[in-house]
């Protein structure tokens, strides 16, 4: 029994020496120096340590994100940490989530979901005006997995997570659902060797799109992707646990390359598009710090 025991004490090292320890080590400092070694130059730390997970629902301006935190819709600042308040929701359970889509001249989309009730509301800024725009009743209890807004075709697309079927909701009538979409995915072990799924939502069709892209390493397992053109988008490679790459894929050759942070050990929590070309992604530390990283689009160009 002790043999057996001081053979699990060796093997817990090893794989913690392996997958653990580099990054339980890392530091807002070390992160910005690794990222200075791969060309980026526009990086800052947020002032503080979050336990929880800090993941912004837009961009505002380049500095300024909204939030959700504790039922409060804010303004953050990343170079001040400092939040100011635009809507205190204390109306809703914490077992509900709140999703922010958009913000144009004042108008504030949002949503609150849980189980199967989702409701999307709009608010003015100016005004203080909050508006119920649809109540939603969904059909199971699945989890919902992501939505995207059209404000100008007035719809919005709710994926389920588990089913994977994608409804489309007209947002000013009480139809059931004006649309739905079921795409089959294959589990990654039936794709043909060197094939990897990579699937995006078409806001033109309203749909989900799955395609078989060719791998550049033995992984492809994309998280966050932002569109960079009409067919190339930049994505996060969650290729092992509390390792991320940058990589582009694209759909009309069915490739991928990588771009940048081959085999970077830490986990890239969020990646953004800031406006003018230009895109942010969130670099978790083992420290808890937040490291928020700019580049612009001629970083393409240079890497290609």
């Amino acid at each position: 029994m002790k043999k057996r025991i001081i053979s699990l004490i060796i093997v817990f090292s090893v794989v913690f020496s392996l997958y653990g320890k580099s990054f339980w080590g890392t530091t807002a400092k070390t992160a910005k120096n690794d990222l200075l070694k791969e060309g980026f130059t526009d990086i800052h730390t947020f002032p503080y340590r979050q336990t929880k997970i800090l993941r912004p629902h837009l961009f505002v301006d380049k500095y300024t994100f909204i939030q959700t935190p504790d039922r409060n819709i804010c303004f953050t600042n990343i170079l001040t940490g400092k939040r100011n308040e635009i809507l205190k929701i204390d109306w809703l359970s914490y077992s509900f989530g709140i999703t922010v889509y958009s913000l144009k001249n004042n108008e504030m989309y949002f949503s609150t979901n849980g189980g199967k009730e989702f409701n999307l509301y709009k608010y003015n800024l100016i005004n203080k005006n909050l508006e119920l725009v649809r109540h939603i009743t969904l059909e199971n209890d699945n989890d919902i997995k992501s939505y995207y807004l059209d404000e100008e075709c007035r719809c919005i697309y709710i994926e389920l997570g588990n089913e994977r079927d994608i409804y489309c909701y007209d947002l000013y009538s009480d139809s059931q659902y004006t649309k739905k979409q079921h795409l089959e995915y294959l589990p990654y072990t039936l794709y043909p060797e060197g094939l990897y799924p990579f699937v995006i939502f078409n806001p033109v069709k309203g749909e989900n799109e799955l395609y078989s892209i060719s791998k550049y390493k033995n992984d492809l397992y994309p998280r966050d992707y932002v569109r960079i053109n009409e067919d190339e988008y930049l994505v996060v490679n969650r290729c092992r646990r509390l390792i991320s790459e940058l990589f582009i894929v694209n759909i009309k050759t069915n490739s991928s390359r990588l771009f940048r942070l081959k085999d970077f050990g830490y986990e890239i929590t969020g990646l953004y598009p800031i406006g003018n070309d230009e895109y942010c992604f969130i670099v978790k530390c083992g420290d808890s710090s937040r490291v928020f990283c700019y580049f612009t689009k001629d970083m393409f160009e240079s890497d290609s």
